[in-house]
């Protein structure tokens, strides 16, 4: 019987980015051919923090589409903020965790709500990545 291979050591990082760009989002991972939300939002969290090597899906794809978004419907409650879940590599977490600090951002949560919104260009959904003192760090 095969089974999945490890991944690695893992944490888990909640978030909530406005459901605009978590429709958005989705169609990013649906466009990569990711069935699952998580392992995709991990791909985008080691990207963004420089560690192409712990990418375990978005990188044995034909093409990334990071740029192509799909269309997807947009929920009945505008401004909504809907938790999602994902398990980075645990290296990747701590990354996450230092830039949030760095970046004077309130929470992790929010620099991960943050990050989502700028990786489907949403400037206008950045709550606070960039906006307080500090260095913004683009993807």
């Amino acid at each position: 019987m095969a089974g999945r291979r490890h991944k690695g050591d893992r944490a888990l990082i909640q978030t909530r980015p406005f459901d605009e760009v978590l429709d958005l989002v989705i169609g990013r991972q649906h466009a990569a051919g990711i069935k699952e939300l998580s392992p995709y939002l991990a791909d985008v969290l080691a990207i963004h923090v420089g560690r192409e090597d712990l990418v375990t899906d978005l990188g044995h794809r034909q093409s990334l589409p990071l740029d192509a978004d799909m269309e997807t419907p947009t929920g009945p409650y505008p401004g909504r903020r809907t938790l999602v879940q994902t398990r980075p590599h645990r290296e990747v977490w701590t990354a996450i965790h230092q830039r949030q600090k760095a970046t004077g951002v309130s929470s992790v949560s929010q620099y991960v709500a943050d990050v989502l919104a700028m990786h489907v260009g949403r400037d206008d959904l950045v709550v606070e990545l960039g906006r307080k003192e500090g260095l913004p760090l683009a993807m």
